[in-house]
């Protein structure tokens, strides 16, 4: 059934700039996939490798037996030298095991096959969901998060997949499917540190079935992969998390492509340790005003105040955004997640003037980064993560128009059928 926030009717967009967002799209997807083939050889003139080529390699020593290898950074890095015509590029991998099971049956394929499956399959899902989460604003939140798209299309990450079973989690959730949605917050298991605030709504919403359901899926994926990939996968993946934990305090980490606190400080030059701190605060922060608020949008069935559930889920999922100081801009497709859900009920609470620049605000968050990550070498650690505090004001402006007392403006009235 409808809410009432689904009863204000958003501007158009015209035919002209849908067919232009998608045309864009499907023209990145084709040069990407072109181009993680390309980086593969000795051309001296090849592109480098991007995120989606660690995955590919990882999958491929999931058949050999040697899954555990790719944990081990000096292993990883010979491969990805002798993959790219030796080129001293590197990433590290450093997902669960699970994420490996995930990624060894597209090793199978050819690169550009692979490449073209994951991210065309893994972005089909997404936009499936955001159509189901936002209804008649689905194009105005595609829009709002297009630079987001393009920079995940473009490196071949997996933001598409974990924004999808986010935003499928909340939206069963609401639906009083329990059980499935806690199976898509369980396959979360690969990239948990997305999937911390859903606990939170399945515990507003008393959904304890749902939050059952996804503790057991998450055990039962997780074990799965160990017991296929091998035991020695998991000390050799909670050794890699302190080196990664090394990299990222040294600031080896790209900075300008990161939009946590953590990163933003860091670029700042503030010591690891006193980042960290900061980045701690600002979590809790985010998590409890994400919380307050969803209690006073009635995100659950005994609330006592208007029901406006999925606004309240919405905002819950844009507070994912904030909780790890890990956190790259593919990944701010979660926040994507929730701003279609949150948006209809914005709409009802903002005036029209007010959301057309928050939704502006989140696509320049967006260009910024797509524009440090053409132009700035990715070996230039020193360049300020400009990213984090803008998309924190933009959820500032969410917070503050969500907790706003009696700014809810009435759905349109019912016309009276003409005599």
């Amino acid at each position: 059934m409808a809410s009432p926030a689904d009863m204000v009717r958003p501007p158009a967009i015209s035919v002209m700039t849908r067919v232009a967002v998608s045309a864009l799209l499907a023209v990145v997807a084709a040069a990407a996939t072109v181009q993680a083939i390309a980086a593969v050889g000795s051309d001296p003139a090849r592109p480098d490798i991007v995120d989606f080529h660690p995955f590919y390699l990882a999958g491929t020593t999931a058949w050999t037996g040697r899954f555990a290898q790719s944990y081990d950074m000096p292993v990883m890095q010979a491969l990805q030298r002798s993959f790219g015509g030796g080129r001293d590029v590197f990433m590290p991998f450093v997902y669960p095991p699970l994420f490996g099971l995930v990624m060894a049956p597209l090793a199978l394929l050819p690169l550009g096959l692979a490449f073209a499956l994951f991210t065309l399959g893994t972005f089909a899902l997404f936009l499936a969901v955001m159509r189901r989460l936002a209804g008649a604003w689905f194009w105005h939140a595609v829009l709002a998060v297009s630079p987001i798209l393009l920079i995940e299309i473009r490196v071949g990450q997996n933001g598409f997949l974990t924004a999808g079973l986010a935003g499928l989690a909340a939206d069963l959730s609401l639906r009083r499917r329990g059980a499935r949605a806690g199976l898509a917050a369980g396959a979360l298991a690969f990239k948990p540190q997305l999937a911390t605030m859903l606990p939170v709504l399945f515990a507003l919403r008393r959904d304890g079935r749902a939050l059952a359901t996804a503790v057991l899926a998450a055990a039962l994926l997780s074990g799965a992969a160990v017991l296929v990939l091998g035991r020695d996968t998991v000390p050799a993946f909670l050794s890699s998390t302190s080196v990664v934990a090394e990299f990222m305090a040294s600031g080896s980490f790209p900075l300008h492509r990161m939009t946590s606190a953590y990163a933003f400080a860091l670029s700042l030059g503030v010591p690891a340790r006193l980042a960290l701190a900061i980045h701690g605060a600002v979590a809790l922060s985010v998590i409890a005003a994400a919380t307050v608020t969803a209690h006073r949008l009635g995100g659950h069935p005994a609330s006592p105040a208007p029901s406006e559930p999925r606004t309240a889920a919405g905002v819950l999922l844009m507070a994912t955004a904030f909780v790890s100081p890990y956190f790259f801009d593919y990944d701010l497709t979660i926040f994507g997640a929730g701003l279609a859900l949150a948006l209809p009920g914005l709409a009802r609470r903002m005036p029209a003037r007010s959301l057309v620049l928050l939704l502006v605000g989140i696509g320049a968050v967006g260009a910024i980064d797509l524009v440090c990550g053409l132009f700035v070498a990715r070996s230039d650690a020193s360049s300020l993560s400009l990213g984090g505090p803008a998309i924190l004001a933009c959820f500032g402006v969410v917070l503050r128009a969500a907790r706003a007392p009696g700014t809810v403006r009435p759905g349109p009235r019912p016309v009276a059928p003409a005599a």
